[in-house]
């Protein structure tokens, strides 16, 4: 609930910060759970649309999160959110699942993903330069062998 003491609302541009102390997060399904396994903080995901029930999931069997299932419209939200608090008050009294989870969470998500991409398009990008110049190397020698006759 807000204001219930010890419990935050984070704005975007505070996610970062507020993140890095966190002894344990409730966070979507989507990119902020990428962010927290990055850094190491437990969580507990909850997926907030349909198409982040996946990835929750896999997280979960994986050992990177604790699953909290899913929020379906105002009707019946409540048990969700309390199973959801029941999880976080678990997983605040066991320190060694903590450890268990960003450990875990950690090793799946390293935060090197965008460069390793970056890197994969420029080789992709230099080797298609390098393809392309032989090719039009080899159609100029052609032309100059035809011109020659």
């Amino acid at each position: 609930r807000v204001g219930t003491p010890g419990s935050h609302w984070v704005t975007p541009a505070a996610l970062g910060n507020c993140l890095a102390w966190a002894t344990v997060a409730i966070v979507g399904g989507g990119v902020t759970l990428y962010e927290t396994a990055a850094i190491g903080v437990p969580t507990v995901a909850v997926a907030v649309v349909l198409s982040q029930r996946p990835t929750v999931r896999a997280f979960a069997a994986a050992g990177a999160t604790i699953d909290g299932g899913e929020l379906p419209g105002p009707a019946g939200s409540r048990g969700v959110v309390n199973g959801i608090a029941e999880r976080v008050l678990c997983l605040l009294d066991d320190a060694g699942r903590q450890r268990r989870l960003s450990r875990t969470a950690r090793t799946l998500v390293d935060g090197g993903g965008a460069s390793r991409v970056a890197t994969a398009i420029h080789q992709l990008v230099v080797s298609r330069s390098s393809a392309n110049s032989s090719m039009l190397e080899k159609r100029e020698r052609v032309s100059r062998k035809a011109a020659s006759r």
